[in-house]
């Protein structure tokens, strides 16, 4: 009966070990690859410093960090698991305690990324008003990385009710990209019900701040915001945010409206900041709540480990 039950904490503990090590290798890799992002980071993340032709970064490696961490966690979890899988078919208590140790670097580990993303975030939001204006009123067009993020958050799709944008759409049929009924359908969908923050917006706090930018008064001719304000074209193509298509680039860069045109057809004039936020506090929760979560598992798998060591002979 003894037997059984140790088999039995055995194999948990070695599937739980292997899946959270797979999954938070996943997780790493995914939020290495992720270009959205990447560029999304750049932005909160850039800091204008007076006469400088290109941003500091106060976490210029942040993401990338965080990516590495949870990949070699992740592989340290599965090691963990396989030297605690070996030490139990060896009946060795030496290899078990050493397993132990393992688990429980692995809960500092993890306990570790979860205060420092806590501080990092707290480090990052303060101020960020200020930083996002300063930054795209004086290098945006100057940096090419960070005018490209820019553009890329200022062109991203609506999540939100207020902000869908059906005339992009009707423009995409126009223009013999055909969508079925039912993706129009869709989009429609996704675009008026709340799934998120939002975007398809522009400049910090709103569409005037590049009024006094440099990248307006160094641009010729003069343009009043960038292509990416406004609602594209080619808003379903990707990397449409590198080469924008406005729909009506007079319109959008006059800022007229009349009886039939609401402003969100014309130009996007709602900032950006709120959306930036509301992204960096979801994703900065998620990594918190994956950290909690991997360090109450692997106290479990301590508790299993320790049982398991308990139960098996020294053949030494």
């Amino acid at each position: 009966m003894k037997k059984v039950q140790r088999g039995y904490n055995h194999f948990v503990l070695f599937l739980l070990l292997q899946v959270t090590g797979c999954v938070l290798i996943g997780i790493g890799v995914c939020v290495f690859i992720s270009s959205e992002k990447a560029h999304l980071f750049r932005v909160v993340t850039a800091v204008y410093e007076y006469n400088a032709s290109e941003p500091f970064y106060i976490a210029r490696d942040g993401l990338s960090n965080i990516s590495y961490a949870l990949v070699i966690i992740g592989i340290f979890i599965i090691l963990s698991g396989l030297l605690g899988c070996y030490g139990l078919l060896q009946d060795r208590k030496c290899m078990m305690a050493t397993h132990f140790s393992f688990l429980f670097v692995l809960v500092c580990a993890e306990l570790s990324l979860v205060v420092v993303t806590m501080t990092y975030r707290e480090h990052i939001l303060s101020g960020m008003p200020d930083r996002i204006t300063s930054t795209i009123q004086h290098l945006y067009a100057k940096d090419t990385a960070l005018t490209n993020s820019v553009d890329y958050t200022q062109y991203m799709q609506s999540k939100v009710s207020n902000q869908c944008d059906p005339a992009g759409v009707h423009a995409h049929f126009m223009k013999g990209n055909h969508l079925t009924p039912y993706l129009y359908a869709f989009y429609y969908r996704e675009a008026n019900y709340p799934l998120g923050f939002q975007f398809n917006c522009c400049g910090s706090l709103s569409d005037k701040d590049y009024m006094n930018s440099n990248w307006r008064n160094t641009t010729s001719p003069a343009k009043n915001v960038p292509l990416t304000c406004c609602p594209l074209l080619n808003k379903l193509d990707v990397g449409a945010y590198m080469n924008p298509d406005p729909v009506d680039e007079k319109l959008c860069q006059e800022g007229n409206i009349d009886d039939k045109l609401s402003m969100k057809e014309v130009r996007y004039n709602l900032g950006c900041l709120s959306s930036l936020e509301a992204w960096f506090q979801e994703d900065s929760s998620i990594i918190i709540a994956i950290g909690v979560s991997m360090a109450s598992l692997h106290v479990i798998a301590m508790v299993l480990s320790v049982c398991l060591c308990r139960s098996t002979e020294d053949l030494i």
